[in-house]
């Protein structure tokens, strides 16, 4: 039986479930799961997941990042953003320098 465990600024839903494989009075396996926010669609990654979850997610901690009171937050830290590659929000170089190689062109028919 899953159970809602958290919500980052996102609005990404962290889920947990407690199972024990199908035999009574065994240890309980913890699963930890993300069920994306509904506007990713299906166009969501793993990037999109916050730092400050990242290591509750993999076992790191079991404590979330608002009960954590070790987490540390700088004022020269910046705001999750996800990766932008393969979209139009990409980073793309500028450079001012001629390119040393031109491309071939193969002569035209008559």
């Amino acid at each position: 039986m899953a159970s809602y465990f958290g919500i980052d600024r996102f609005f990404t839903f962290l889920k947990t479930v407690k199972d024990a494989g199908g035999i009574k009075g065994a240890l309980y396996k913890l699963y930890r799961w993300i069920e994306y926010a509904p506007y990713y669609g299906l166009e969501y990654d793993a990037s999109q997941v916050p730092a400050e979850w990242y290591g509750w997610l993999h076992y790191k901690t079991d404590l979330t990042p608002d009960k954590d009171p070790s987490r540390p937050c700088y004022k020269w830290m910046l705001e999750h953003t996800e990766n932008l590659s393969g979209t139009p929000g990409q980073f793309m170089p500028y450079s001012t320098t001629r390119p040393k190689i031109e491309p071939w062109i193969p002569p035209k028919k008559c």
